[in-house]
């Protein structure tokens, strides 16, 4: 089922990319946002195994399109809004088991709501870690650095790292969830608006240069 697939990704140039470069994105001919150059894809590969990945759950904030909250006669969701709140529930969903069934992406999306969190452009870095704090759950916004980013994942551990405009996202920001280490030293990731760019595989330092704010790392791990 081809096509139902391909409506799920933003990036569609990128399938064409990938079924004619094979396993690299070194050098490809398309640039997937226009304020993006396409020489900032050098070094990103498609993950050729599930190697180094953790075994989090991979949610979709398309998958929660229902209106959450109006504002100035605009539909809010998960859709619209919710990548944040997307890649906290995997993270939760990870740490906590099935003691967090609930924490949905939508369910987080409706506490920011409910609790004055959200004014209509996503959510801030506060807001979701006094989310993640009803989860029991420490956060550690950083600038981050190539080796403390790959050593906090290879042990085990998450992080969201809220992205600026590049590869990830136009230029209005978005949030993903770092995942696993591949064996040469890429970055895994689970894009809650990407199933493709889930499957591929990041040079660290491409996503230091892409992140957004001067601390867009969100270091999370159990209390």
């Amino acid at each position: 089922m081809l096509i139902p697939f391909l409506r799920k990704i933003p990036l569609l140039g990128m399938v064409m990319s990938l079924l004619i470069a094979g396993n690299s994105l070194a050098q490809p001919d398309f640039a997937p946002f226009p304020n993006f150059s396409p020489h900032g894809w050098a070094g990103v590969t498609v993950a050729a195994d599930e190697s180094g990945r953790m075994d989090v759950p991979l949610l979709f904030q398309y998958d929660y399109p229902e209106t959450v909250i109006t504002i100035d006669g605009e539909p809010r969701s998960v859709l619209t809004s919710g990548c944040g709140t997307t890649s906290l529930a995997m993270a939760v969903q990870y740490y906590r088991g099935e003691s967090a069934s609930q924490a949905t992406p939508d369910a987080l999306f409706q506490y920011a709501v409910d609790e004055g969190m959200y004014g209509g452009d996503g959510l801030g870095h506060s807001a979701l870690s006094n989310i993640a704090r009803l989860f029991n759950l420490r956060t550690e916004w950083r600038s981050g650095s190539e080796s403390r980013i790959l050593r906090w994942l290879r042990d085990g551990n998450l992080i969201i790292a809220h992205m600026g405009t590049g590869m990830f996202t136009e230029n209005s920001g978005h949030y993903i969830l770092l995942v696993g280490v591949t064996p040469d030293g890429k970055v895994l990731v689970n894009d809650p608006n990407s199933e493709l760019i889930s499957t591929l595989a990041f040079p660290v330092q491409t996503l230091i240069d892409q992140g957004k704010t001067e601390e867009p790392f969100c270091f999370l791990q159990p209390r």
